[in-house]
């Protein structure tokens, strides 16, 4: 992206003053009679007004495309800070970038983002202190969702169970046997009061365990003894897991993005093409307007049934090992069917993914059904035409995503979830506020929709 510079300003206004100055000078000195007006000293006239009329064309050239440049990156500055209120905390990173030559909006994303990182960290005084109290308890704490993903652990129950088998995201189950949890998780909820259990780890060895019911917010509270830990307590947590995910409901052309059911989906393959390539990765996740709910994902890989290229696995790690004990597409495609059932499909070139889908359930038999869809690669392009990388590590970073998991299918579907509801309030502020809006937004990009049909997609 050209950066408007204020020396490009200065020159341009110099050129066209210095142009004007001299056509208007001109005729003046000639009717003075500094310059004679006779056949010889025509064509010197005609060089002087060719010059300064060049000059003129250059200056207000470099104007026009500076200027543009300019108010160019203005646009996109409002944009990001439309998005930055709905779904993120800081200005994406670019505009803190020391290689903008811009100073001049630089500085005014700087001030935009310490100004909302001292909101930030207001808000986060109150977390921040219950942290602190919680940290210092010293029986391993673990909170569970009801279906037992990890929500919050303290020191002492990490350094009980592991940092990596108990995991803010991950399942208690890597630690604890399920029929144990569940029977205990039951008694609470029933006696509406803490209950004591003995709990086997995964290795076998009982666990004097004290359940609480966490009533409507959904999940329990395990407590373990545990020797104190050396370090300083502390605590992680992410109680965004027990966010309970709305009904689909019936999508219609009027449907609010605001209250669109989404699933995020993403394939690995053998290869890009979608006639004689194989699956060998699924990843999805579920998303409700502009929330994504990272407790409600699909991660299943695929026997593709052929060998995986070499090529192939240098790009999402998958090896022909990896998949030897997968199961079939055929086995793995109804639990996907599952989540998509009234939802639109989103993803970055899901056509792709979904001319994949669909060969792959010719193959196995299985009946298929296009369905409703939204590509986070066209609604760049409709959203920023002058965009020229459409990598989607360029576009999550174009709107402040880290990225993270690139290249596996689940880690992508997160990365392009994230930039999906970011997507959401920049296209509201365009007007564009409906599924059918969104729909007749993204067929803007015309010339990558043709580029994907010549693909076969």
């Amino acid at each position: 992206m050209k950066k408007p510079k204020r020396s490009a300003l200065n020159l341009s206004v110099l050129l066209v003053t210095v142009s004007v100055a001299g056509l208007c000078a001109l005729p003046v000195l000639i009717a003075i009679g500094v310059v004679a007006l006779d056949f010889r000293q025509i064509g010197l006239g005609m060089v002087l007004v060719l010059v300064f009329g060049a000059m003129a064309g250059v200056g207000l050239a470099i104007l026009h495309q500076e200027l543009n440049s300019h108010f160019d990156d203005l646009e996109r500055l409002r944009g990001d800070i439309v998005m930055v209120g709905e779904a993120a905390s800081q200005l994406p990173r670019h505009w803190s970038l020391e290689t903008r030559t811009d100073d001049e909006l630089k500085r005014l994303a700087g001030t935009i983002n310490d100004m909302l990182g001292r909101q930030q960290s207001q808000r986060g005084v109150p977390d921040a202190r219950l942290e602190a109290v919680v940290g210092t308890i010293a029986e391993g704490l673990v909170v569970i969702t009801d279906t037992g993903l990890v929500s919050l652990i303290n020191s002492a129950a990490a350094a009980l169970f592991g940092h990596v088998r108990t995991a803010v995201g991950t399942s208690v189950y890597a630690a604890l046997e399920r029929e144990d949890v569940i029977a205990a998780a039951q008694r609470a909820r029933t006696a509406n009061r803490p209950v004591s259990a003995m709990i086997r780890t995964v290795e076998g060895d009982y666990m004097a365990t004290r359940v609480a019911d966490l009533g409507h917010h959904g999940g329990f509270a395990l407590t373990f003894e545990a020797a104190p830990v050396e370090h300083r307590p502390g605590v992680v947590h992410d109680f965004g897991l027990h966010d309970v995910l709305p009904p689909a409901g019936t999508i219609a052309d009027g449907t609010q993005l605001l209250d669109l059911p989404t699933l995020v989906l993403d394939t690995e393959t053998t290869g890009l093409n979608v006639r004689t390539d194989r699956i060998v990765s699924i990843g999805a996740v579920r998303v409700h307007g502009s929330r994504v709910f990272h407790s409600v994902t699909l991660d299943r890989l695929v026997n593709p049934g052929l060998a995986i290229p070499a090529r192939s696995t240098a790009v999402h790690g998958i090896t022909n090992s990896m998949v030897a004990g997968a199961p079939p597409f055929a086995e793995v495609v109804g639990d996907l069917q599952a989540m998509m059932t009234n939802t639109v499909i989103v993803g970055h070139n899901i056509r792709f993914d979904l001319a994949m889908l669909r060969r792959e359930s010719e193959r196995a038999g299985i009946a298929w059904k296009a369905p409703p869809s939204l590509d986070t690669g066209l609604l760049v392009i409709a959203l920023e035409p002058s965009t020229e990388n459409l990598n989607l590590e360029a576009v999550a970073n174009r709107f402040g995503v880290e990225i993270q998991g690139r290249h596996t299918a689940l880690g992508d579907c997160l990365v392009t979830a994230e930039v999906f509801v970011r997507m959401i309030p920049r296209l509201h502020d365009l007007g564009i506020r409906t599924f059918a809006e969104a729909i007749a937004f993204q067929k803007r990009a015309k010339h990558m929709i043709g580029m994907q049909e010549h693909e076969g997609w």
